[in-house]
């Protein structure tokens, strides 16, 4: 975007808020007659650090501000978006809580699987997580009372289905979109339970609290396709824009 259409795109949204120039400017630490210049397309597209700092008394996401001025493509807007999206959801006591049970890779561990399947299944909602779970349900049936009748190679395929469904990010969104406030306290006390059963309560988990060593696997995938060095070093930039003082 040109910067006077940029800058025409700020002040909408200013005005939008009904915002002063002198209230803005400083909110983001700038001069009333930066900003101003910046408006009028004279200083050319804002720095990503600059925008950040407008992100907030605009009232505009950063992602949004930083696809409007070209810095980021449609693939790492949807990146962002979404993690704008999930953020405060992995923040809760709730996100916390299962973050103990779940893997650097984003996946629950092998050794919790089944446990923690019997907690969870009846919050998940869709029709995958229903016929995967009538399934599953009757694999661990299988398991208690008939294991030989249960080949290898069905149950190695059985945890593969079981990982792309209950996985960190799957997860998210079934808590933050599809279950209520009552069950996600049922929840919160289940799990709690569970973690301390498994001496699980200092553990401290990368899926959700250190994205640095998340982003350290070396098979870690967005929208099915492997992230470059380069990907995550863009997005290591991008978060330490959204958190300048963490």
């Amino acid at each position: 975007m040109e910067p006077k259409l940029f800058g025409q795109y700020l002040r909408e949204a200013r005005n939008k808020k009904k915002l002063t120039l002198e209230k803005v400017a400083k909110s983001a630490n700038l001069s009333k007659g930066y900003l101003s210049n910046i408006e009028n397309g004279n200083r050319g597209i804002p720095s990503p650090d600059l925008l950040n700092k407008l992100s907030k008394p605009l009232g505009v996401s950063y992602s949004d501000l930083m696809l409007k001025a070209g810095y980021y493509d449609e693939s790492m807007y949807k990146f962002t978006k979404d993690f704008e999206m999930y953020e405060n959801e992995m923040e809760t006591p709730l996100m916390q809580v299962l973050s103990l049970f779940i893997g650097g890779a984003g996946y629950i561990n092998p050794e919790i699987r089944d446990e923690l399947f019997l907690v969870l299944e009846d919050s998940m909602i869709g029709p995958d997580f229903a016929r995967f779970n009538k399934e599953f349900r009757q694999y661990l049936i299988n398991k208690q009372e008939a294991p030989d009748s249960i080949s290898t190679d069905y149950e190695e395929d059985l945890y593969e289905e079981f990982d792309s469904l209950y996985n960190a990010k799957n997860l998210l969104i079934q808590f933050k979109d599809y279950v209520n406030e009552s069950t996600k306290e049922q929840l919160l006390t289940v799990l709690t339970e569970l973690a301390e059963k498994n001496n699980l309560g200092t553990r401290m988990n990368s899926a959700f609290l250190e994205l640095t060593t998340l982003l350290s696997e070396p098979s870690i995938t967005y929208n099915q396709k492997t992230l470059s060095q380069l990907d995550r070093q863009r997005i290591l930039d991008m978060l330490e824009l959204l958190f300048p003082n963490h």
